[in-house]
């Protein structure tokens, strides 16, 4: 699934704003948050993660630096700059909800155009079934 560059680019700073973080467990974070129904590929989060650094939005830290931090790993952590973004995404979530609610609403369109009434239902039943606020998977 491809995601609008600049809501990954909201989750990834929203994954590292709490602690130093490295680009397999961005990908692992974020297909948590998803309950596993999606995992943006490394391929993906890997180089957008190199370009929020050249941006100033995550810096690069010390491994050393890192309770347990293995020698071999990347880690970031979310810049003064990113966390600005952050809050202003937050502040402007309208934008963000509107572009997930399109992304969603085109896929289901598609799935409902390849798929029998008993599967379409059966997601139907799905979505229902997940909590607005506060769920867990």
């Amino acid at each position: 699934m491809n995601l609008p560059s600049d809501v990954l680019e909201y989750i990834v700073l929203f994954t590292c704003k709490d602690s130093a973080s490295y680009g397999y467990e961005v990908v692992s974070r974020i297909e948590e948050f998803s309950c596993g129904c999606w995992s943006p590929s490394t391929g993906t989060v890997y180089p957008l993660i190199d370009r929020m650094v050249e941006d100033g939005l995550l810096e690069r830290v010390n491994s050393e630096s890192v309770d347990e931090g293995d020698s071999d790993r990347n880690y970031f952590v979310i810049s003064d700059k990113g966390m600005d973004k952050l809050e202003d995404a937050q502040d402007n979530m309208d934008e963000y909800k509107g572009e997930f609610r399109d992304l969603i609403l085109g896929y289901v369109n598609l799935y409902a155009k390849f798929c029998s009434n008993e599967e379409f239902d059966s997601l139907v039943e799905e979505v229902n079934g997940v909590e607005s606020l506060g769920k867990t998977c």
